[in-house]
């Protein structure tokens, strides 16, 4: 028997208090300085850190969180994402899986934003990305 009824997903509640401290650091800021235009970078950061902080934190020996964030076209899902990326790299996360898009095309202009607004093909970098 299958009940094809409705599925209604409610958004998260926002925490007054984060749950662990998560770090914003050089990683994020560079990406903040260099990709998102100056009077984003304030929400877009603290979207990242309410984000990543529903997590377990890297540190933790055990424990499981699963979620699932989503947005409107053309909303900032990729700067979102890209912004919750380069927390993770910043608060230890060993590493990140991002699956984006439904089709060749998206997952090529995804994947060539990251590339670009993380500068994760920089020989320069101090702390190259791995692919």
């Amino acid at each position: 028997m299958t009940d094809n009824g409705p599925i209604i997903v409610e958004p998260a509640a926002d925490d007054a208090e984060q749950p662990w401290p998560v770090v914003i650091g050089q990683e994020t800021l560079d990406f903040l300085r260099s990709s998102v235009p100056e009077p984003a970078r304030d929400n877009i950061s603290e979207a990242a850190v309410s984000i990543i902080g529903k997590g377990v934190p890297p540190t933790q020996e055990v424990g499981q969180e699963t979620g699932l964030v989503v947005g409107y076209v053309q909303s900032g899902k990729t700067m979102s994402f890209e912004a919750v990326v380069a927390l993770a790299r910043d608060n230890g996360f060993p590493i990140v899986i991002v699956v984006t898009g439904s089709s060749r095309l998206l997952l090529g202009q995804s994947t060539g934003r990251l590339r670009q607004d993380l500068r994760l093909d920089d020989p320069r970098r101090a702390r190259r990305w791995l692919p």
